[in-house]
């Protein structure tokens, strides 16, 4: 079977998932449009799906799917377009970016309005996002843009501790250089837009690294996580486990973001909808931006005992991205929702174990 051929067999298969799915959850047609691209994660937000039809079946039945290029797609009734696209579509297709864009532009012309238009998602791109709010006066780590064949111009730029990293992908490798050191041209063959960026140093007392993530979601924004990794780089699988940080994150997700009105700012400064920033502290109390997702990986963990905490910030999180859709679908948000995106509503914690009970 060749590439081509595989494809098509895939294509067709989405199709007649979407179909199936369209029939049984909103044959009549849902309000909110979500839109995606073939071979790009079109079943990215899958658990999103799972989580309204198993906790809020009547909202499930008001999410239509469609797939890009949805030249035909039929938009009667629909109050929103929401393009579920990895950011920035540009990255890896143009005709993608053409195509959701043109979608984009015949809901406007009949008043529907978008979720994260298409052509914004580029504003996320780390340069973007490190211009676009320190224009604001949020701190971000200076980064400049490499010549693959000329990379000492940066490095004479930014001579300190700096990385090495992809502008526009979320979870490439980087390259962490010490002072002085040079950028070598072989050394940067391997990214596709390579920036040099500010070694900002935001070690602890307790000598570990803090990654903090806010996820905004229109005038709503939620704690999602604490991670804490001796290495500057914080991911899931290098961050430690200790039962203090354990619980200093279980107390950071469980109450408002203590920036959120900065993050607020910024989701305005960056032109978008939805999206989560990941930030730390910095000794002097204030924070430091370090990038911006608004295609953020939104899942529940395992399920330890000592972990199910975490699932706290998914519910909201889900509840989050199903209220912004409803806000501009123009459509009542039910109370529980309500609850959810919001922080000390009485009942939540009766909310959130009838949810974890499934």
């Amino acid at each position: 079977m060749t590439a081509a051929e595989a494809y098509a067999n895939r294509l067709a298969a989405l199709v007649r998932s979407d179909e199936e799915r369209n029939r049984h959850w909103c044959p009549g047609g849902g309000r909110v449009l979500a839109v995606r691209h073939p071979a790009r994660m079109a079943g990215f937000h899958d658990p999103f799906l799972l989580w309204l039809a198993r906790n809020f079946p009547t909202l499930r039945r008001q999410v239509r799917l469609a797939l890009l290029p949805a030249a035909d797609v039929d938009l009667q009734g629909v109050g929103v377009v929401v393009p579920w696209l990895q950011d920035p579509v540009e990255a890896w297709s143009t005709a993608a970016l053409r195509q959701a864009c043109d979608l984009v532009e015949r809901c406007a012309a009949q008043g529907i309005p978008v979720v994260n238009h298409p052509a914004r998602l580029v504003h996320a791109g780390k340069r973007s996002t490190a211009e676009r709010l320190a224009a604001i006066g949020i701190r971000t780590p200076r980064s400049l843009a490499i010549d693959p064949a000329r990379p000492e111009a940066a490095r004479a730029a930014l001579p300190g501790t700096i990385l090495v990293r992809e502008d526009w992908h979320h979870g490439a490798a980087s390259l962490h250089l010490p002072p002085g050191a040079p950028i070598e041209v072989e050394a940067v063959a391997r990214f596709r837009r390579p920036i040099a960026v500010e070694f900002v140093d935001t070690r602890g007392a307790d000598g570990l690294f803090h990654k903090y993530r806010c996820l905004v979601a229109g005038d709503h924004a939620i704690a999602m996580h604490h991670l804490a990794a001796a290495e500057w780089e914080v991911r899931g699988d290098n961050k430690r486990t200790t039962a203090d940080l354990l619980a200093a994150e279980a107390h950071h997700i469980r109450v408002p973001d203590p920036h959120r009105s900065v993050f607020q700012a910024a989701r305005r400064a960056l032109e978008l909808d939805f999206v989560a920033f990941d930030y730390a502290f910095l000794a002097d109390g204030g924070i430091v931006v370090w990038e911006a997702n608004p295609f953020p990986f939104l899942r529940f963990g395992p399920r330890e005992p000592h972990l199910l905490y975490r699932d706290e910030p998914v519910h909201r999180a889900y509840a989050a991205m199903a209220g912004l859709y409803l806000d501009r679908a123009g459509l009542a948000v039910p109370e529980p929702i309500e609850m959810l995106r919001t922080y000390g509503a009485p009942g939540t914690d009766a909310l959130l174990a009838r949810l974890a009970a499934g």
